[in-house]
């Protein structure tokens, strides 16, 4: 057993253990077609242990209802073809949706500052305050880079960054201001959850009366990268809002 399904059991174990069902979001059901005769040919060279696997993931997913918290452990715990008969369903799924069609956005991306104080072991972008190398963009730099590609078809900036508990709450809507002020038909899409919760302390607000203050402000989306670290200690941190009514 290596290292990495070790990781997987020790967070599938954690899941049933600390997971509200009730919490979790449900919208995980698809259907699948042939998805059995797909995984019993791409696993055939597999141990009978992980072919049953792949035949049990292939049942579950073929399933077309939603799923809880004894199928999402599942889902996590996909090895070998167990994780290619996944892969196979997304690609159903994509297929069903929008068939051989690729698309793309051409993207900016921006990080406001690299300082932060939360200390995480794998990165290498974090800089402490007053550390060689630390900087802080302020709305005019922000606005800078936004004019330095105005030649160029960009449709979307997104912009992440430490978390820097000095920044106030103006900062971060003047730097959401300063990019539409530069390019008012572009995309913003900023600020992790992690981001937003830094951003929400600081505002002194609840995250329900920040978010549409941002979004009036030129926020567009956010990212979900840090939600997964949140989501155990603060589950409500995801509202549900809708940037459309703000389109600009």
């Amino acid at each position: 057993m290596g290292l990495s399904d070790v990781l997987y059991a020790a967070y599938a174990r954690r899941l049933t253990r600390e997971l509200d069902s009730a919490a979790m979001p449900r919208h995980v059901g698809v259907m699948l077609d042939g998805n059995r005769r797909w995984a019993r040919a791409r696993g055939a060279g597999a141990s009978e242990g992980h072919q049953a696997g792949a035949d049990n993931i292939a049942n579950l997913l073929s399933w077309c209802e939603e799923v809880g918290v004894e199928e999402i452990v599942t889902l996590l715990a996909a090895r070998g073809p167990e994780v290619l008969a996944v892969a196979d369903v997304a690609d159903e799924l994509r297929r069903d949706i929008v068939g051989d069609a690729v698309t793309f956005v051409r993207n900016r991306n921006i990080n406001y500052t690299n300082v932060c104080i939360k200390l995480c072991r794998f990165c290498a972008f974090q800089r402490l305050p007053g550390q060689e190398g630390a900087y802080v963009m302020k709305p005019e730099e922000v606005a800078e880079k936004i004019r330095a590609q105005l030649d160029e078809p960009v449709t979307e900036v997104h912009m992440v960054a430490g978390i820097y508990p000095k920044l106030p709450y103006e900062y971060y809507l003047d730097i959401l201001r300063a990019v539409k002020e530069v390019r008012p038909a572009i995309h913003i899409k900023a600020f992790t959850m992690i981001e937003l919760m830094q951003i929400a302390r600081r505002a002194k607000k609840p995250l329900a009366e920040v978010l549409p203050e941002l979004v009036e402000a030129g926020l567009g989306s956010c990212p979900g990268g840090g939600g997964c670290t949140q989501w155990q200690r603060r589950p409500n941190v995801c509202v549900q809002w809708d940037s459309r009514s703000a389109a600009r």
